[in-house]
């Protein structure tokens, strides 16, 4: 019901669905339909089973050029290794994001410096 109302909401600047159980494939629905909202600044999906499916959709999410996102929190989720390449990719071409917070969540330490390289690209 979320996901269906931001399709419609285009002033909303904060969200929080922190600790919602959200599964993986409402992170990806989530994303998909936040494609129409281009005045959200702050997003909290930390706590909750989002993995790949949410990953794939917050690359095309982070590659528009209407995202205005500025703080991302994905700490405490299911991302692993395949899913940050994902999110790395979707940060090479977003130059809105200035703090996103990924701790505690399945990947290696040794993928971190890609993605710390596709955020340096933006300062």
């Amino acid at each position: 019901y979320i996901a269906e109302a931001l399709k419609k909401n285009n002033s909303l600047k904060s969200l929080s669905l922190k600790l919602n159980k959200l599964p993986d494939e409402a992170g990806r629905v989530l994303f998909k339909d936040l494609s129409y909202n281009k005045c959200l600044e702050d997003l909290n999906l930390a706590g909750n089973f989002l993995g790949l499916q949410t990953s794939q959709k917050l690359s095309d999410y982070l590659s528009d050029n209407f995202c205005n996102l500025k703080n991302l929190d994905l700490a405490t989720n299911n991302f692993g290794d395949d899913c940050l390449e994902f999110i790395r990719k979707g940060l090479s071409s977003n130059f809105s994001i200035y703090k996103i917070d990924i701790r505690l969540n399945k990947f290696k330490r040794s993928i971190l410096p890609k993605l710390i390289k596709a955020m340096w690209r933006q300062s």
